[in-house]
């Protein structure tokens, strides 16, 4: 009876480490539970205490040297193997994903400033691939236009802001702006305008996009370009495209 009692206990200090850790004991640690003292128990629940803390740090499972590594070290080695989690843990943020198996040998093997220059190129990295994103996404919504151009620096390195309808005219109006009834065949068109943030400079550019009588938008041709907010640079070297305020109509101003 006593041994029985003494099995069941163990299988459930077992069942305990194992649920702690989220995964199955293996063979030298069932069996140093079953064979250790209290304090021994006590030292090993410590190490698996630590193992689970990491896990649920890094989001993943450790690897076999790493568990190694949390049940043979001091305190101060320790410390430097959280760490290292820790880098991981804010490159997986920025990558938004699980970092790969040699990305993490770098962050291991890495020094204080080493780490630093690292994570500088990654930051760089992923900042560029945003750029080159949004820039396919401005492109994709104004189409292919030689005029789509940063109005303060020329630069085509542009980010999309804002899209409305803009102005409106009848093909054949009176001069308040109204419709003349007496054309049976008179389109009423509505023009597009885009602004954009330009990357490099930082200025906003206004664009205004030829009117359309079914439905206006951004892929119809670029007719006006003008600089709605300066940038940072100090000196231009971009310019407006036609005169905004002035442009003229077939028709009339609605």
């Amino acid at each position: 009876r006593e041994e029985k009692k003494k099995y069941i206990n163990n299988l459930e200090t077992e069942a305990k480490a194992k649920k702690l850790v989220g995964r199955k004991l293996e063979e030298s640690e069932r069996l140093l539970l079953q064979t250790s003292t209290d304090k021994e128990k006590k030292e090993f629940f410590k190490k698996l205490e630590t193992e689970a803390e990491a896990k649920i740090l890094v989001g993943r499972k450790l690897e076999e040297s790493e568990r190694l590594l949390i049940q043979t070290s001091t305190d101060e080695e320790k410390k430097d193997f959280f760490k290292r989690l820790e880098r991981e843990v804010k490159a997986k943020k920025l990558l938004g994903r699980n970092l790969k198996h040699f990305e993490r040998n770098t962050i291991k093997t890495s020094t204080d400033e080493e780490w630093r220059e690292y994570f500088k190129k990654l930051e760089e990295k992923i900042e560029k691939e945003k750029l080159d994103l949004r820039k396919k996404e401005a492109r994709k919504i104004v189409g292919k236009d030689d005029n789509f151009e940063c109005a303060f620096c020329g630069s085509t390195d542009l980010i999309y802001n804002s899209g409305n309808k803009g102005r409106h005219y009848w093909e054949h109006a009176n001069s308040d702006g109204s419709r003349n009834k007496r054309f049976k065949e008179n389109d009423f068109s509505t023009e597009y305008e885009t602004q954009f943030s330009c990357y490099k400079c930082k200025s906003v550019t206004k664009f205004r996009h030829v009117a359309c009588n079914v439905e206006p938008n951004p892929k119809r041709k670029i007719i006006a370009r003008s600089l709605s907010q300066k940038g940072t640079w100090t000196k231009r070297t971009g310019s407006d495209m036609a005169d905004y305020e002035k442009m003229s109509y077939s028709g009339s101003l609605y």
